[in-house]
């Protein structure tokens, strides 16, 4: 059990940025969508939004057991 902070790798860094992508992307693409009635835009936006609440909630906890071993 070290106390040592440890750094964020260059994964980390990757699943940040795709998960801020998708959390901006799923929204835009699902309101043009409603424009246009097509469920294929529908289905990618809403998809692409579920998946980024997902992968946040996912990190927020990875982060948060990340921070309880720092501090053992």
């Amino acid at each position: 059990m070290s106390t040592e902070i440890k750094t964020l790798t260059w994964r980390d860094y990757y699943q940040m940025v795709t998960t801020l992508a998708m959390l901006f992307l799923g929204p835009a693409i699902w309101i043009r969508s409603l424009s246009h009635p097509s469920p294929m835009a529908w289905i990618t936006g809403a998809g692409f939004l579920g998946l980024g609440i997902y992968r946040s909630l996912a990190f927020c906890r990875y982060f948060i057991r990340r921070r309880k071993e720092v501090r053992i």
